[in-house]
């Protein structure tokens, strides 16, 4: 599994509409999660930076081979260590999942196999999706759990 983070994000940068916009002698960059600063309302903020913005981001993409090392500028981030602890829990669900897995289950593990898929965008945008994801899983988890405990007297009987 991966997430997306700041480096390939400044080596794609000419290409990236969604997070870069040149305005003339300047480049909006939205703040977020390379520049954390937020609002009054707690959504991130976009800052408008010189044209050497676009060396900077030279420099980042050159930097790729520092992932996932402690030397990862961005891996030491909040936003990075909820999205690894949200990988091991990924994990952790599935192989509960495929322990108790029967025709009764399928369909609950198989849209618990899926909710990584609705994580998506950076600051406030994935923290919400993020909680929506939690909300569902919990409500997933118990399901199969109940069908599990089901399955297991249905059997003894």
């Amino acid at each position: 599994m991966r997430y997306l983070d700041c480096i390939p994000m400044a080596s794609s940068s000419n290409n990236c509409h969604n997070s870069l916009r040149v305005t003339g002698p300047c480049v909006s960059i939205w703040r977020h999660p390379c520049f954390p600063k937020r609002t009054r309302t707690g959504i991130s903020s976009k800052k408008a930076y010189g044209p050497a913005t676009m060396k900077l981001f030279g420099v980042l993409a050159s930097l790729r081979f520092l992932r996932g090392t402690w030397l990862d500028p961005f891996g030491h981030t909040a936003e990075r260590k909820t999205e690894r602890a949200l990988i091991d829990q990924y994990r952790q669900d599935v192989e509960q999942l495929l322990v108790n897995l029967s025709a009764g289950n399928l369909d609950i593990a198989v849209e618990l196999a899926s909710l990584p898929e609705e994580i998506r965008g950076y600051g406030h945008v994935k923290e919400s999706a993020i909680e929506r994801a939690a909300v569902k899983r919990k409500t997933l988890l118990e399901a199969a759990a109940q069908s599990a405990g089901q399955a297991k007297t249905l059997y003894s009987a």
